[in-house]
């Protein structure tokens, strides 16, 4: 007994310590829509090998969180479950993660810039011997280093990638400047025709029989705190509002994708990325009246300041107790 104990304490510590974002070199990816302003639907997980039939949160993996807890039958929180239930994980980059990794059994077709996708216990602090343990499939890598060094296309420009996972399933009504669309489920997730057969203005075309060329222009959701590289300012999206990529709120581009802004509103023109000094820069505001801030050396929208500073994301990664 004292030695499961001892066990259970050594895990629950280290979890405890672990970044809520994955470890330097392992950062957990997709986006966290569990706040999103549309709900999106719950995942569901039919896992036939190892025996998990269950619906999930649909932010499941996206950050470090003992997401089998509740979920997975073994889990329900009895006092002899397995150790592994309060283990947490996340879903990351198996070409960028120097943790160990192993291929999704619960998402074998959802993918990660194209990749298949893999979650790691380690890069949460976690023991994936505990998980491993009941596991009917053992641990498992489908990305090997030659897969690897192959280029990846639509995925974003370097510096300002795409940060989605792609493959879930389904549609869902989302809405921008007041009209509504059918959008697949995993927008956003990689550089693709999003508007199309969604959005009502690219949908059905005007008096004349046009289409605007937005609507046949590529974009993807990126990461507001590191993207760079582009030409144009990337824009807080109103589609999945109130989602974030690593406590940050979520952003698009078309100009990652290699297009370029033409909704003709004024957003790049005005937008904070226009200020090249850190003076002009607090004074200036972007379109949508938003205070602009100067952060290493750019200006970037004001609210992000807080949020993407070294001092802000440490504070965000901090994995709670």
């Amino acid at each position: 007994m004292r030695g499961s104990f001892v066990v259970a304490f050594a895990l629950s510590t280290k979890v405890a310590l672990a970044n809520k974002f994955g470890q330097e070199g392992c950062e957990c990816v997709g986006i966290d829509v569990g706040n999103a302003v549309r709900p999106f639907p719950m995942i569901k997980v039919d896992d036939q090998p190892i025996g998990v039939t269950a619906s999930f949160p649909p932010e499941m993996g996206t950050f470090c969180k003992a997401w089998d807890a509740g979920h997975h039958a073994k889990c329900n929180g009895a006092k002899d479950q397995p150790l592994f239930c309060e283990q947490k994980w996340c879903y990351v980059d198996p070409c960028k993660c120097n943790a160990n990794i192993t291929g999704s059994t619960y998402l074998p077709s959802w993918k990660y810039h194209k990749r298949p996708l893999h979650y790691s216990f380690e890069t949460c602090g976690g023991n994936q011997d505990e998980w491993f343990k009941h596991a009917a499939v053992p641990r498992h890598a489908t990305v090997g280093p030659a897969q690897c060094k192959e280029p990846e296309m639509g995925i974003g420009s370097p510096g300002c990638e795409c940060v989605g996972i792609s493959g879930r399933p389904g549609h869902i009504t989302l809405m921008y400047g007041g009209k509504e669309g059918p959008y697949k489920a995993e927008i956003g997730s990689s550089c693709s025709l999003w508007e199309n057969g969604a959005y009502p203005t690219c949908t059905v075309p005007d008096k004349d029989g046009n289409i605007p060329v937005w609507c046949q222009t590529t974009w993807c959701y990126i990461d507001a705190c590191k993207c760079t590289g582009i030409a144009e300012a990337p824009r807080p999206t109103q589609k999945i509002a109130g989602s974030n990529f690593h406590g940050a709120p979520i952003y698009f581009s078309f100009n990652t994708c290699g297009g370029k802004y033409l909704l003709d509103d004024g957003w790049v023109e005005k937008s904070c990325w226009t200020m090249k000094s850190e003076k002009d820069c607090e004074g200036h505001k972007n379109l949508l009246g938003a205070q602009c801030g100067w952060l290493d050396g750019r200006c970037i929208d004001g609210e992000l300041v807080p949020i993407c500073s070294k001092e802000g994301h440490a504070k965000l990664s901090k994995d709670e107790l």
